[in-house]
């Protein structure tokens, strides 16, 4: 799967007519700002890559419910390489010379693995609609895209999704909701926090990650609900 010109055209246009569901914007907001909260944890990160830190804490949420002990690549615990998707992850063994890993070496090894993969050049990266779309969905996996559904990692919350979801691996409930809230929806709210004037973080606005939605409280060590849509 490449990202070509009609695929950028493709989410673009979803971005700019997508509708977040007001009953769900509440609960969307609230996490924006607690993403943002977190950016100077993930602005090593960024400055290394190029990966915008918006798209790394997304990420984040939606594979380690924001928790700083499991791999970026799939929530797996740090205490080993990846077992689930993509497996035996990252390839090389922690710098410390023993386990766990740290964090930001299991994401500096998710990030340009992702990109290595699917032929991202991040020094030259836009991180336009287009890219960041594809980048996040990616993540996730193009298995929705056989089945007519637009992916709930990206677009769950707003109008452009209803149902369907893979509960595991390889297995798609064309029934069944995403209860987790969609990337894209995510992107909307936090970019316009980026936009207000002379943000600044201070301990006064640090993340809170005691009032977390069900779905992430439901499991601190990996998401309730696992979107397994890898093609």
């Amino acid at each position: 799967m490449k990202l070509t010109k009609i695929e950028r055209a493709h989410y673009a246009s979803l971005y700019d007519t997508m509708k977040i569901r007001p009953e769900r914007l509440p609960e969307i907001q609230k996490m924006a700002k607690k993403i943002v909260a977190l950016y100077p944890r993930y602005d090593r990160l960024s400055r290394l890559t190029g990966v915008p830190k918006k798209i790394i804490a997304i990420t984040h949420l939606r594979e380690c419910n924001l928790r700083f002990s499991g791999h970026l690549h799939n929530g797996d615990p740090l205490t080993a390489r990846t077992v689930r998707v993509p497996a035996n992850r990252p390839a090389a063994e922690p710098a410390s010379g023993k386990l766990p890993y740290t964090f930001e070496e299991s994401a500096l090894d998710c990030l340009t693995y992702l990109a290595k993969k699917y032929g991202f050049d991040l020094k030259s990266m836009q991180w336009t609609i287009g890219e960041m779309g594809f980048w996040l969905e990616a993540m996730n996996g193009f298995g929705y895209r056989k089945h007519g559904v637009e992916s709930p990692y990206l677009w769950s919350y707003t109008t452009h999704y209803t149902k369907g979801l893979y509960v595991r691996d390889g297995v798609y409930d064309k029934t069944k909701v995403s209860r987790q809230m969609g990337s894209m929806a995510l992107l909307r709210e936090i970019e316009k926090i980026e936009d207000k004037p002379a943000m600044q973080l201070t301990a006064s606005n640090a993340a809170d990650l005691s009032d977390m939605p069900d779905w992430i409280r439901e499991d601190n060590a990996h998401c309730a609900e696992f979107d397994y849509a890898l093609a």
